[in-house]
């Protein structure tokens, strides 16, 4: 009986996924953005957004379960969360800090957003979950040093825009990245850019949320401010958005290897610790696969 409720439960489910991803695109038709209430809080969303957007009003979640195990990964580290800070780098419209806060994991957030919509909609998202009093939103990308980045955006996936390069690595295009759209967005170093915040909140990060699309290798090299301390850093690893960057694998790991002595991979239900130096290997792996994977930098 109780293998035949988890059956209907199961097909309730996917029915359920079906109808309201089905429902995201109707919507779309007559709405510039939709509303509604996730486990994250209550967000809102680009109807044009057919990525995260999409994913995130048919599963009224993202990424929520990976963010539970990096929480339980923090608690069984002995890593405080409760008080502190989280610095989100590469933000969207907010759904991981905004989430973060509205679960009450962490006191403070720094979000970090270059594009003009997405950054309108996380500004929108702090203020109806009432968290300005909480917030730190940056409309900047974090790059090398003072000036202007071109941002190319992705037509129908709001959460893959990526900073734009003529040195691209790419051997064959997946994305239609050559007919995208090009606009400029302020850019400083991530160590100039937390200047910008208030001290009491910045001296309290205790944990750095970065997804980039590929750029974290150049986060990194203007952060070192930042990821000199004993902070634990979450990272996307993505070969083709490096190679979109024009961001060699190995230049990626020499930026790591200077700063970190550890990163971590969740296999087999739980996050295994390997020395930096096994992480070339795993990227070059992800790349013959044309997978991404997602690991934890530490110190120890």
């Amino acid at each position: 009986m109780r293998r035949l409720t988890q059956i209907m439960q199961s097909i309730v489910r996917r029915f359920t996924i079906s109808v309201r991803c089905r429902l995201f695109v109707v919507l779309g038709i007559f709405r510039r953005t939709l509303t509604f209430n996730t486990k994250q809080g209550r967000l809102t969303v680009s109807s044009q957004d057919r990525g995260l957007g999409r994913e995130l009003y048919t599963n009224q979640a993202f990424e929520f379960d990976l963010q539970e195990r990096v929480f339980a990964w923090m608690d069984a580290e002995k890593i405080p969360r409760q008080g502190g800070a989280i610095l989100d780098i590469g933000a969207n419209m907010g759904v991981i800090s905004v989430g973060m806060l509205y679960g009450n994991h962490f006191k403070h957030a720094i979000a970090i957003e270059p594009d003009p919509i997405n950054f309108n909609l996380l500004r929108l998202n702090v203020r109806q979950n009432g968290l300005e009093d909480r917030f730190s939103c940056l409309n900047a990308a974090a790059g090398r040093n003072e000036g202007k980045l071109k941002f190319e955006l992705s037509a129908i996936n709001y959460g893959d825009h990526r900073v734009h390069t003529e040195e691209s690595l790419l051997k064959q295009e997946l994305c239609n990245e050559s007919v995208r759209n090009i606009i400029e967005v302020p850019s400083n170093t991530l160590d100039a850019l937390l200047e910008t915040v208030p001290s009491s909140v910045s001296d309290i990060i205790r944990l750095v949320w970065i997804d980039v699309q590929g750029y974290e290798c150049i986060v990194f090299e203007g952060g070192r401010g930042v990821f000199s301390r004993d902070i634990p850093v979450f990272a996307e690893i993505w070969p083709y958005g490096m190679r979109s960057c024009g961001v060699r694998f190995d230049e990626y790991y020499n930026a790591v290897k200077n700063l970190w002595r550890y990163f971590w991979v969740f296999r087999k239900g739980r996050f295994l610790r390997y020395d930096i130096s096994c992480l070339l290997k795993l990227i070059e792996e992800n790349d013959i696969r044309s997978e991404r994977d997602n690991i934890i930098l530490t110190k120890k």
